[in-house]
């Protein structure tokens, strides 16, 4: 017992170790829209549509378009100019809600929520896209780490007088550009395997999977509120934490399935507590959906990450698609509260049911579902790239598909656990093993044990021949 501790604390150090505090800077731009958004006038500005409704279609628009320019932008947290641009509009679109506390002049908050949906999308698509670039691993680390500093932040600026907000919401943008800047200088470019353009899989099961929770979400927060304030702080870091831990004392083991299957429950639960305890304070119920809700994204992030990285498609695609249809659920709830026109903020008992079974129907989709990489069906018939050709390696014939159709046909042939899959990828990468050792969390002598299992299963003794039977230029 004592080894296992010993062995999960070299771990959790070894995470932490590989965090530098720049790569947190998401945090700066999630704490800018949770001070914004409130800001936003709530009075329609064009027809029934207020300006939160507005920066709803707005952040679901450029997502989309991000995710149809996804070959032309490439790793667009490489391109400063567009970065600087993004922010550049965030800190314009905090003047001009500076501007609309004092003039009530209805322009100004279409301007205000447009520049606000494109600059904040922007920057925050560009983030994802660079987390994503790592290893599922990191990629829970990073993300839910700065969610974790973002609810400090939040807590922190929490109070300060109108003055001090705006000029705060003015500077947070240009400090989430200025971080990525220098996390992409501290932290290298390290994509995953890329595949080509034609490799467009429509990921519907986590669209409508996001785009559910979102929708309960919308209306239970538009009926209930949100819990705020000092132990909220506290509440709505519980998931981010319980990610981290499940990240740092088992790298490569994650228990998505378990996870996933937990935020299902928790949201059932959350829309039900209103129909089984009317007295409890409405309050309550939206910190609990809250927490879901928020755990629903992280784990969309971890599994559209994992496809990314896994099976090469591209992040800025995935997270275009799921985006879109997450904000048009927070629209339509927000429509679908208006029109209902609850008396006191109170949820009917057949809207919770209903919302519940959309939850159901929706989880159950997303969990009928194996694996969150062969099995996903998110990948097109003959849309990888071809990377090799059959040049011969021993007794084994070389994959002329490439490394990404060579990877699954050797998990399937040779018995691969999923860890070896995991370095299996490592290496068609040209990666060492003090790096896929850091990426992992591992110790480095663990990686070789795992790299001599895969060239035992597979007949293979050299790195020569691996890559020649993955098809690696």
């Amino acid at each position: 017992m004592t080894a296992v501790w010993k062995n999960s604390l070299v771990r959790a150090r070894r995470a932490v170790a590989g965090i530098s505090p720049v790569v947190l800077g998401t945090a700066f731009i999630r704490t800018w829209v949770h001070g914004a958004t409130p800001l936003l006038p709530n009075e329609p500005l064009v027809g029934v549509i207020t300006a939160e409704n507005m920066f709803d279609i707005t952040c679901a628009i450029t997502a989309l378009a991000f995710a149809f320019l996804a070959g032309r932008l490439g790793n667009v947290y490489l391109n400063r100019r567009f970065m600087k641009a993004s922010a550049i509009l965030v800190a314009f679109s905090s003047v001009v809600l500076w501007l609309l506390s004092g003039l009530n002049i209805a322009p100004l908050g279409i301007l205000a929520a447009l520049a606000a949906g494109v600059g904040f999308m922007s920057i925050s698509l560009t983030w994802c896209a660079f987390y994503m670039s790592f290893n599922p691993a990191r990629i829970i680390l990073y993300y839910c780490a700065a969610h974790v500093l973002s609810e400090f932040l939040i807590f922190a600026f929490d109070g300060y007088s109108p003055p001090q907000l705006y000029c705060v919401l003015i500077a947070l943008p240009f400090l989430s550009d200025w971080t990525l800047k220098r996390s992409v200088e501290v932290a290298g470019n390290e994509e995953g395997l890329s595949a080509s353009a034609s490799s467009r899989p429509f990921p519907w099961k986590p669209a409508l999977f996001l785009a559910t929770y979102a929708l309960a979400y919308s209306i239970a927060h538009s009926a209930s509120g949100v819990l705020s304030g000092y132990p909220a702080m506290f509440l709505y870091v519980i998931p981010s934490v319980l990610f981290i831990a499940c990240v740092v004392l088992e790298p490569g083991k994650l228990p998505v399935r378990w996870l996933y299957l937990g935020i299902c429950v928790f949201m059932l639960a959350a829309l039900l507590l209103p129909v089984a305890l009317p007295e409890l304070p409405g309050g309550i119920s939206a910190a609990f959906i809250s927490l879901s809700y928020d755990a629903s994204k992280t784990l969309g992030v971890l599994i559209l990450g994992s496809i990314s990285y896994r099976l090469g498609i591209s992040a800025l695609w995935l997270l275009g698609i799921t985006r879109a249809f997450s904000y048009m659920g927070l629209f339509l709830g927000n429509a679908c509260y208006r029109s209902l026109e609850l008396a006191n903020g109170d949820l009917s008992v057949s809207l919770c049911v209903i919302l519940a079974l959309a939850v159901v129907i929706s989880s159950f989709l997303l969990l009928s579902e194996q694996g969150l990489n062969a099995n996903w069906q998110m990948v097109a018939q003959g849309g990888l790239e071809v990377r090799g050709e059959d040049t011969g390696s021993g007794g084994n014939a070389t994959s002329p598909a490439g490394p990404l159709v060579a990877i699954a046909q050797a998990r399937d042939l040779y018995g691969l656990t999923a860890r070896e899959e995991e370095i299996l990828c490592l290496l068609a990468q040209k990666k060492t093993v003090p790096t896929i050792a850091a990426d992992m969390f591992l110790a480095q002598g663990t990686v070789k044990a795992h790299v001599q299992h895969i060239y035992q299963k597979m007949d293979i003794h050299s790195r020569k021949e691996l890559e020649a039977f993955l098809g690696v230029k």
